[in-house]
């Protein structure tokens, strides 16, 4: 009897293994209403829906139905023309959805938005990242999709004044930006915020406001060749992973 017993604990713990190993994908298209089949960006918010940001707007996913957000030229509410880009939400959980043509801020309660350009302290109009740091900073990165060096830059919200501050790329000042397309930010547990640009990372200091540059080698800042960084993350050990070409 004893045996029989462990013949079938080891039938049923081999069955749980194989189902364990078995995955199922669900497609979701443009037939069940995503506006675009190509998505750029995923976000979950803090009520638990879903946002899907593609080429043709940006899409609420209740888990039922999609509510798409596109531009509506007679409607200064609506989000800002321009290709979407990036999404995240900030601790006030106010929903900030970056495009090629600025950045706007949704407000759940009105179901409207508030468009954000360069006459509010961004450097630059075409928005490439967002990120909500531990300490509830909502940071912006910018750059041109051309990756010209000059155009770009990087900026934290000042909800007091309602407006950003923002640091570029000086050539004359090598603890400002490495380069000003920016590709990613994070930030870590010592208070730290890196960026990612299309040449060298970058670690800034929140409190003297300046960057340290970091290349694949010394060499590189001297020579044509560069150091793209394509992304960047903190894991739960205190590394940062950094992905390069």
């Amino acid at each position: 009897m004893k045996n029989l017993s462990l013949i079938i604990l080891f039938l049923i713990v081999s069955v749980l293994n194989i189902y364990s190993q078995s995955y199922t994908f669900m497609n979701i298209t443009e037939k069940d209403g995503l506006s675009e089949n190509t998505v750029i960006d995923i976000f979950q918010d803090s009520w638990g829906f879903l946002w899907f940001v593609t080429p043709d707007g940006v899409n609420h996913y209740d888990g039922y139905k999609f509510t798409i957000f596109r531009n509506d030229p007679f409607d200064s509410n609506s989000i800002s023309p321009g290709i979407t880009t990036t999404i995240s939400q900030d601790s006030n959980e106010k929903i900030w959805i970056g495009t090629t043509r600025g950045l706007n801020q949704y407000d759940r309660l009105t179901n409207s938005f508030k468009y954000y350009s360069t006459d509010n302290g961004l450097s630059f109009h075409q928005i490439t990242n967002l990120l909500n740091d531990k300490e509830g900073t909502l940071w912006v990165g910018m750059g041109d999709v051309i990756g010209r060096k000059n155009s770009g830059g990087l900026a934290y919200f000042d909800s007091k004044a309602n407006s950003f501050i923002s640091f570029t790329y000086d050539s004359l000042d090598e603890n400002s930006l490495s380069h000003n397309h920016i590709t990613s930010i994070a930030d870590d547990n010592q208070g730290n915020l890196w960026v990612g640009t299309s040449d060298g990372l970058n670690k800034f200091d929140k409190m003297s406001k300046s960057f340290t540059r970091f290349y694949y080698n010394e060499s590189t800042k001297k020579k044509k060749s560069v150091s793209p960084v394509n992304d960047l993350f903190y894991d739960s050990n205190k590394n940062l992973w950094v992905a390069t070409d």
